[in-house]
């Protein structure tokens, strides 16, 4: 088990990771690998974390090649997104006068 320090850092960088997929996918297609990746990546972050997963499968790349569906995509990292209590935020970055 990640102390609690790592283990926010793991959750919050899932967030940041899958916030971003999120709102960059573009709905004309089928996911891409690289996607897919990242998705995969954020899950290994949160179970690494302590959270369980397990409601959520990885996505084999080979199912890529086969095709996956952008709504149905979208739809699970929202349900991923909307389980998990959001990371706390912190303040801005950088220097103060």
């Amino acid at each position: 088990m990640p102390n609690s320090a790592n283990a926010n850092d793991l959750v919050n960088r899932a967030f940041v990771n899958l916030s971003t997929l999120r709102e960059n996918l573009d709905m004309t297609g089928y996911v891409q690998e690289w996607a897919v990746d990242i998705f995969n990546r954020a899950l290994d972050e949160l179970q690494q974390a302590g959270q369980d997963v397990t409601e959520w499968e990885r996505i084999p790349l080979v199912e890529v090649d086969l095709g996956v569906d952008q709504y149905e995509f979208r739809a699970k990292i929202d349900a991923i997104l909307m389980s998990f209590p959001r990371p706390e935020e912190k303040g801005p970055i950088g220097f103060h006068m």
